[in-house]
């Protein structure tokens, strides 16, 4: 992985990344918006911004090199000076610095200039959606009504249409009172043959002059319970990362690290340990981050 990768990874955690003698990454949450000519709907964001006054060294970035590269932090920290050091010569000879995903860097009247990529969203709670396009609503045009002249023949239509009408409703009453008597009737004969049946099943007798010997069958219940309280290392885009740091953990005497497989991110998650109750996470998260990493955190399987 290249320098780029690991300050991509902690963005979407962090809310200020600083790289060691170059400056800071800075993201804030943004609210969904929507552009007024294109009918586009964009979901909550981060924005990035660059404050290239805060150098020192927080440990994050060197950290999560070490987790995942499997090497020690006086190794990460050089590594990171050289690539500064590369990206200063090259911002010095009027070249862009270009880091994937993340933005590019510019050398401007002795000032240093970022200008921030839109190609991924690094807020966790918008992982996945996307900008929408409203379609604008067709709507039907309505036939107008067109009112109907009067005139002298038109009396007698009118007398012949009024004749029409009554024969109708008098024809409906008669057909309607021939169907309620046949429904009638079909419903007499349907109830008939129904209690004919049902008393031809109830003198009917079954029986077994040997029966067969009831048999007990014992199902095994699996009874045995799962920890619920994780100690989380990391959480990694790339599968193979989070192998490469399961075995690292376990080399260093994490024996119970375990892979939790895609949270609901798309994020792979290694544990240093599991526990059935609260307070023993607890007590063990403490231990880790005292001794080992401050950025390791608890998470609860609520199954």
């Amino acid at each position: 992985m290249q320098l780029h990768d690991f300050i991509s990874d902690l963005i979407y955690r962090y809310d200020c990344v600083v790289v060691p003698g170059f400056g800071a990454f800075l993201s804030q949450q943004q609210p969904s918006k929507s552009h007024e000519l294109s009918h586009a709907f964009y979901p909550p964001s981060k924005q990035l911004s660059f404050n290239s006054q805060l150098t020192n060294n927080d440990g994050l970035l060197a950290n999560h090199m070490v987790l995942l590269e499997g090497i020690s932090y006086e190794i990460a920290c050089s590594r990171i000076a050289k690539i500064v050091t590369d990206w200063q010569n090259a911002l010095l000879n009027n070249e862009l610095v270009i880091l994937k995903d993340i933005g590019q860097f510019r050398q401007t009247n002795d000032t240093l200039a970022f200008e921030p990529s839109y190609h991924i969203n690094y807020l966790m709670d918008s992982f996945g959606l996307s900008a929408v396009v409203a379609k604008p609503i067709l709507r039907e045009e309505e036939t107008p009504v067109v009112p109907i002249s009067r005139s002298r023949s038109g009396g007698g239509f009118m007398k012949y249409a009024a004749v029409f009408v009554v024969a109708l409703a008098i024809s409906g009453y008669y057909l309607n009172s021939q169907l309620k008597s046949v429904n009638d009737f079909n419903n007499i004969v349907e109830q008939t043959v129904q209690n004919e049946l049902n008393q031809e099943i109830q003198q009917a007798t079954f029986v077994i002059e040997s029966p067969l010997p009831a048999v007990t069958i014992e199902v095994p219940v699996d009874t045995q319970e799962t920890p619920k309280f994780h100690i989380i290392a990391g959480a990694f885009r790339v599968e193979d990362n989070s192998k490469r740091a399961q075995a690292h953990l376990i080399a260093k005497g994490f024996k119970n690290s375990e892979l939790l497989g895609q949270n609901s991110y798309g994020l792979h998650q290694v544990t240093y340990d599991s526990y059935f109750s609260a307070e023993e996470a607890r007590d063990a998260l403490a231990v880790i981050r005292l001794t080992f990493n401050p950025d390791a955190w608890l998470l609860i399987d609520k199954e």
